[in-house]
């Protein structure tokens, strides 16, 4: 069993206790500070002040006190991560904790986990907040609270300013890049990270004309106020020509791939698309983008010019949308559902098939209807909280996955790998039947003890 901080007085156990049972709680002060360097220190220095500290309080020389056994060992744990290049980089970076982590989980990359813990808590608070936008703009429209439109945006504005310094800020290379490899990449990293910023840029500037707009600061026409949208909507029909002429070079597969290494051999057999096969391309990557610029379009239009069209003819694209995904959803099923062996599995499918085509194509209906209902009467029915419901769900189902699902999935998984590893290691003890005492290493050879030896002497627990 590997020793965390030190001697452990603590009982042998098994399973996956052995990698909690002789871990130390995190000192309160750093190891910087137990050892009394400073943290640009090298590891010279560091040698030398963890042997005129050991002097001190080594338990040769105070006995059996407690105070200077504890002191003892947070100056051993402080000198074993301070001595090692990749556990100081750790420390410095995320702290004990990712030490802890580190030596837990040696296999795993603790830079990563720590990342994506990060990750979900950004996430998780950055929902939150935009959650508040849906609800202070039914209040606002619904006549609940007096506030001015750019108040009510506010959390649009946090959330976007947060992703626009993340954006402006994050790096361009990798750290475990070759040279060449960095110098190689710098460029694409560059013209990537000046992509995603201007992309955030003309999205913040869009919010913040809306609300200047709705609330009568500015004259101009609708028109000009989505000007940004149109801008974005570019660069996504110049992104989708990209993929779409990617997708016509690679082609299509001549058999399809059993394994994820088959598909990503470069000399698997391939052939060229067909022009029905193109069509669908055409169709996947243009339907939502063509419905979505004529939707806005037409909105636009009706806000400029009221008597231009009505209410039910603006929202024709979103008819059309959502008809042309349930075809697209039916034929999907259709595909699978051929491909089930048994007709009892045949008429399961069916049955859930109905059932969710069913739940899909009248939560879109009644909403659609709601919203044209509201938008065309002057009657406040029904109220924006009730057409809002969706965006409710979408924002509450994202804040749920990032601050409970995830997190809970990503932890069960590492415990999982914890316990197994745990396990091998109570295993191999136990059939090598041995039960060895740590030794007390004498004052002067603990101090002037090779680092190899220092490791060994405490690697070793009390069984």
């Amino acid at each position: 069993m590997a020793d965390q901080g030190g001697p452990s007085s603590g009982s042998s156990s098994t399973g996956a206790r052995v990698w909690t049972d002789d871990i130390d709680t995190a000192p309160a002060e750093s190891y910087y500070d137990i050892l009394g360097v400073g943290k640009d220190a090298d590891a010279d220095q560091i040698r030398r002040a963890y042997r005129k500290a050991a002097l001190k309080c080594h338990p040769d020389k105070k006995g059996d006190d407690p105070v200077a056994a504890e002191q003892f060992q947070k100056l051993l744990k402080a000198y074993e991560v301070l001595s090692d290049e990749k556990k100081r980089q750790v420390y410095d970076k995320y702290g004990a904790n990712g030490v802890e982590m580190m030596d837990k989980m040696p296999f795993l990359d603790v830079g990563m986990i720590l990342a994506m813990k990060s990750l979900f808590c950004v996430i998780t608070i950055l929902s939150a907040i935009l959650l508040l936008l849906p609800i202070f703009i039914s209040m606002k429209v619904d006549g609940k609270i007096s506030w001015s439109w750019p108040v009510v945006f506010i959390p649009s504005f946090l959330v976007l300013g947060v992703v626009l310094i993340v954006v402006a800020t994050g790096s361009t290379a990798d750290e475990d890049e070759d040279e060449s490899d960095k110098r190689q990449s710098r460029q694409e990293r560059l013209i990537e990270k000046g992509y995603n910023f201007v992309y955030v840029l003309v999205l913040t500037v869009f919010d913040i004309l809306l609300p200047l707009k709705l609330e009568g600061i500015l004259s101009c026409s609708w028109a000009a106020v989505f000007i940004p949208w149109f801008l974005l909507e570019v660069s996504h029909f110049v992104s989708s020509i990209f993929v779409l002429v990617s997708s016509i070079k690679e082609g299509a597969y001549v058999t399809p791939p059993t394994s994820l290494e088959e598909a990503e051999d470069q000399e698997t057999a391939k052939r060229p698309l067909t022009s029905g096969e193109i069509g669908i391309l055409l169709f996947t990557e243009f339907n939502f983008y063509v419905l979505r610029v004529i939707q806005a379009i037409l909105l636009v239009i009706k806000v400029d010019n009221p008597d231009t069209i009505s209410w039910g003819a603006t929202f024709v694209p979103i008819y059309i949308l959502i008809v042309s995904n349930l075809i697209s959803l039916t034929l999907r099923f259709l595909s699978g559902v051929s491909q089930l062996e048994t007709p009892r599995e045949r008429r399961s499918a069916a049955i859930v098939f109905a059932v969710v085509f069913a739940a899909i194509a009248s939560i879109f209906s009644v909403f659609t209807w709601l919203l044209v209902r509201r938008v065309s009467g002057n009657d406040g029915y029904p109220p924006a909280a009730v057409l809002l419901i969706p965006v409710f769900f979408v924002f509450a189902l994202l804040l749920c996955c990032c601050g409970c699902f995830l997190p809970c999935m990503m932890t069960v998984g590492l415990q999982g790998a914890m316990n197994e590893m745990g396990a091998q290691e109570a295993g191999e003890a136990g059939q090598t039947g041995e039960r060895r005492e740590r030794p007390l290493v004498p004052l002067v050879k603990r101090i002037a003890a090779p680092k190899a030896e220092q490791q060994q002497s405490k690697t070793t627990l009390v069984s």
